[in-house]
């Protein structure tokens, strides 16, 4: 990872020209490799634009692949040169609409999607108009301080998603928040709104920071133009009154406003997300599951979560070897694994068709040097 990001650091310092000409081509690398996420881009192509023929969803796959490696080495271009030359590769459209709403005194939820030039274009506009962002931690820490220190060179400071309260501090101080609201985060904190004539699993969050702080609600878009090698940046008009609709109607109305833009732009959307994972109750996946056998990272807040209330079945509090947790499902401990010998945790997982277990996730967890194996029993 630290080397990556390195090389990352490097090719980001290119002028933004060859950015986007190195990103074609890592687009297109990533369309021959990346197996996995060219299905789920199929499949939410397919989903969602169900008029084309297969030739024009090909040609609109290979285009969404483009833009993909453009946007990733667009990441690596932001975090690694200053404000002045973002600067003089974008054009700003719109910003009397942003400006407009700041009279009002209130905070402002400078509204983005997942577009795949979403880091440019946020970290870009923060150097028109001053914003904070708000964020979801990365799970490699090496990755986290790159991706903090890349963005605190242009935002004011960073929120992280799950910290509310100082979310709510900042909106009710009149600052204005860069922020995304159209992944799918599960059903616990969402609603299922249209989208593409599909139920999405949509985060209510954007209509209670708005009912909660009476802040002003401004979508923003963004996109390349390659035969001016320009980067464009529009601020939309206000949803007026956005805090007065129900969270149902606030999810809709977001949802609305993205498809109706990727009508015109359906290229630029990170389709390789599965935007539609979580599906009503009774309805069944629209993808192929992830392989549980994937060794995932664990951060210290979700180890702190697991290990709250649980009951060790084995071993200690300080070092489990085994637990309970409060939804009756449980984790078994392997401690100090080598990376030149097979994982125990990867072992018991294999090992448990056909016994009654069925595994949850695997988790390496650095902090105490321990792979877990999370699984429940059918018996």
């Amino acid at each position: 990872m630290r080397f990556g990001l390195f090389i990352m650091h490097l090719v980001g310092k290119l002028p933004y020209p060859w950015i986007l000409r190195l990103g074609k081509w890592f687009g297109l690398l990533m369309l021959k490799t990346a197996k996995s996420r060219r299905d789920i881009a199929s499949r939410n192509l397919a989903m969602c634009f169900p008029d084309l023929d297969d030739k024009k969803r090909q040609e609109l796959l290979r285009k969404n692949f483009i833009s993909t490696g453009q946007g990733l080495l667009e990441t690596a271009h932001c975090w690694s040169v200053d404000g002045d030359t973002l600067i003089k590769s974008s054009m700003l459209h719109g910003l009397e609409h942003l400006e407009k709403a700041k009279q009002s005194g209130k905070g402002i939820i400078l509204l983005g999607f997942h577009l795949t030039s979403l880091e440019l274009g946020g970290n870009t506009l923060a150097h028109y108009s001053p914003m904070a962002a708000m964020y979801r931690q990365h799970r490699n820490p090496d990755f986290e301080r790159a991706m903090t220190k890349g963005r605190e060179q242009h935002v004011t400071h960073m929120i992280e998603r799950e910290d509310v309260r100082n979310m709510l501090r900042a909106l009710k101080k009149g600052e204005t928040i860069w922020y995304a609201a159209d992944q799918d985060y599960g059903a616990q904190h969402s609603v299922f709104a249209d989208f593409f004539g599909i139920s999405a699993a949509t985060i209510t969050a954007t209509s209670r920071f708005t009912k909660m702080t009476g802040a002003r609600l401004v979508p923003m878009t963004h996109f390349r133009d390659l035969k001016t090698n320009k980067f464009h940046i529009r601020i939309h008009p206000e949803i007026e009154n956005f805090a007065d609709l129900s969270e149902q109607e606030g999810a809709e109305t977001v949802n609305l406003f993205l498809e109706k833009y990727l009508q015109g732009h359906p290229a630029d959307y990170m389709w390789l997300h599965r935007r539609f994972k979580t599906r009503p109750e009774g309805e069944p996946a629209l993808y192929k599951p992830k392989s549980v056998l994937k060794m995932r990272r664990m951060l210290d807040k979700h180890y702190e979560r697991f290990i709250q209330g649980a009951e060790v079945l084995e071993g200690s509090k300080q070092k489990p070897i085994k637990i309970r947790l409060a939804n009756e499902t449980l984790m078994q401990f392997y401690y100090e694994p080598k990376w030149f010998k097979s994982s125990e945790a990867k072992t018991f997982a294999k090992q448990q068709d056909n016994s009654g277990i069925v595994i949850q996730q695997l988790f390496h967890y650095p902090k105490i040097n321990a792979e877990i194996v999370h699984y429940r029993s059918i018996d």
